[in-house]
């Protein structure tokens, strides 16, 4: 199916430390792997994780400056409103830069490479077809 939108690869299958290994030190071109859910979490945890230069489930070797300062301006934030604000001040400078694209139902599956572009159509949905790098 993928190369029917243009996209040729060889597809390899890695057990998930190996995966993780690749993921974290850069060798791969694109990967995909299932995501698991659950329990309570804050924003700026989850944030801090995924976004944050170094974070441990950055896989796709994200880095902002700018992005790193609100997230830990945000786990000092208490009031709602405020933290709110800032969570979608955040989330619209990644979703800019958008590092990461699901590409399944929820969080289920998600798609990681540098430079990916992802329009969004007039209905406020992504088209898979329509990725490129």
């Amino acid at each position: 199916n993928l190369a029917a939108v243009g996209i040729n690869c060889e597809i390899v299958s890695l057990e998930p430390y190996a995966m993780v290994s690749a993921y974290i030190g850069g060798n791969y071109t694109i990967g995909i792997m299932g995501g698991i859910g659950g329990g309570q979490i804050r924003a700026a945890g989850s944030l801090a994780s995924n976004y944050s230069t170094g974070g441990g489930n950055n896989l796709e070797h994200y880095s902002d400056p700018q992005v790193d300062e609100l997230i830990k301006k945000l786990d000092k934030t208490t009031d709602k409103a405020g933290y709110d604000k800032l969570t979608e001040e955040i989330l619209n400078i990644i979703a800019d830069a958008a590092p990461v694209y699901n590409l399944g139902t929820g969080a289920y599956y998600s798609a990681y490479t540098k430079g990916l572009k992802v329009p969004v159509c007039n209905t406020g949905l992504v088209r898979f077809s329509d990725l490129s790098w």
